[in-house]
């Protein structure tokens, strides 16, 4: 039997081994070729140290003559070398520090992804062909590459909306990088206009019990094309990549039901949408607060166009119900994805090739990927469908939630599921005591704070105030 001196003993030789890799973490950072790290102090969270990272890429992985790099911006939340890594992406720019559910409910480290082309990640040609699936899977490669010479412990990606769809295509390319993936709120569109989306939005969201929001929202449309005149004078802003306010107008009103569901919803009565009777007044306010008429100006869109050019070229997009409004549109022939690319990038679509193999490879090879999504949600028309059901992958969805649904928002039996899995998978603790904490907290109902402030949270919030199709 140890004694009591030899048990302390090597509970000491282990933390000083561990606080040792916590404190040489930049030193381990600088050693890496072509990362540059700054600490930032004071740490946003005082359980980790938190480093805003430069990372040089190539900018084209598949062309070994062309010698051209540019600055990918990274952020890494260190929390302990010997801790699982969650590799998360918002699909766009950094839009804020933080940590993902992943990351927070399992005490793990996380690196956060510009993806190529937004923000601060742009190759200095401007070579737009070059902002595809494929080489964006390479970025992610080179940094897990890089980064599993520090963290040895199993690797989990992440992302929602198009930073799920991001996280499986990682995967796709290079599926022995990475042990797991949880996508949220991810579509697979295969055509330029994808009838399914079409489908479920006019016809089906919300169930039989919210058939009359849905007419209330076709109400409320009509309404407002048949009163234009009286509402773009308050559109503002410069619209020269559309064409002009009432373009811009136009597009508001169409896509006005799909805001609507992908960031409010109906509540438990509808109530929020104004009936077929109320005034004007009541359907432009409705408008403004929930898609924007102002929000398709220049300034807003341009920070997108690496994400519209991946639409009109790779990922395509949703198809949306025009025919009954169709006689109270003066532009339905500018409602498609290729209006929001600049005239002078050239956007030739694949005929869903891309699209295609992913899913192939979901069908045949897939592991280990738990995709969820909102009940609400108008991209979940387009979810993920025939993944292979051998490969210990599920699908969960989260009852009343819009686009902004997290395994986290799972209840019941869902939720210990999801945890169950993602302990097993990031090869934490399974035990019956964590997982009847776990039943509780689904159970009660309760969300603890810190699940409030997810990274996830925050780039939902970001988008809902820009009230963007994205």
């Amino acid at each position: 039997m140890k004694s009591l001196f030899s048990i302390l003993l090597t509970a000491f030789l282990v933390f000083s081994v561990s606080s040792a890799a916590h404190a040489n973490i930049k030193e381990q950072l600088d050693a890496i070729e072509g990362l540059t790290a700054t600490e930032v102090i004071p740490s946003p969270n005082p359980r980790y140290r938190v480093f805003d990272i430069k990372f040089m890429q190539p900018e084209d992985h598949f062309d070994p003559e062309n010698q051209a790099v540019f600055s990918q911006r990274l952020v890494l939340w260190h929390r302990n070398s010997d801790r699982p890594m969650v590799l998360q992406t918002s699909g766009y720019s950094i839009f804020s520090r933080g940590l993902s559910a992943l990351a927070s409910e399992f005490d793990a480290n996380q690196i956060q992804v510009e993806h190529r082309f937004f923000s601060e990640s742009v190759p200095s040609s401007k070579n737009w062909a070059l902002d595809n699936i494929e080489q964006s899977a390479a970025d992610f490669h080179r940094i897990t590459v890089a980064l599993k010479s520090i963290y040895t412990a199993k690797w989990v990606n992440t992302g929602r909306s198009k930073g799920g769809m991001t996280s499986v295509y990682f995967r796709r390319f290079y599926p022995n990088d990475i042990d797991a993936t949880v996508a949220h709120v991810a579509p697979h569109s295969f055509s330029l206009e994808d009838e399914r989306y079409k489908t479920l939005v006019s016809d089906h969201i919300g169930g039989e019990a919210n058939a009359f929001c849905r007419e209330n929202l076709l109400e409320s449309q009509k309404v407002l094309l048949k009163n234009k005149d009286k509402i773009v004078d308050r559109v503002q802003g410069d619209f020269d990549l559309l064409g002009s306010k009432e373009i811009a107008l136009e597009h508001a009103v169409i896509e006005m039901p799909w805001s609507y569901w992908q960031y409010s919803g109906p509540g438990a009565d509808c109530s929020n949408v104004p009936t077929p009777t109320a005034n004007v007044d009541d359907h432009i306010n409705f408008l403004f607060r929930n898609n924007d008429p102002s929000g398709y100006s220049d300034s807003d869109l341009e920070g997108f166009v690496p994400y519209y050019f991946q639409a009109a070229t790779q990922l395509g997009n949703p198809a949306t119900s025009l025919e009954n409004i169709l006689d109270l549109l003066d532009f339905e022939e500018t409602f498609k994805i290729g209006s929001y690319v600049p005239k002078d990038i050239p956007a030739v679509y694949d005929d869903a090739l891309a699209m295609r193999d992913v899913s192939q490879w979901l069908k045949t090879e897939s592991e280990r990927i738990l995709f969820v999504y909102g009940e609400f949600d108008p991209w979940t028309g387009g979810a993920y469908e025939d993944v292979r059901a051998e490969g210990d992958n599920l699908r969960l969805d989260v009852a009343g939630k819009n686009h902004g649904a997290q395994f986290i928002d799972l209840k019941g039996e869902a939720h210990a599921l999801a945890y169950q899995k993602l302990r097993t998978w990031l090869n934490l603790p399974v035990d019956e005591d964590i997982m009847a904490r776990d039943r509780q907290r689904a159970i009660d109902g309760k969300v603890p704070e810190r699940r409030l402030q997810t990274l996830e949270n925050k780039e939902f919030e970001f988008q809902k105030s820009h009230r963007m199709k994205l």
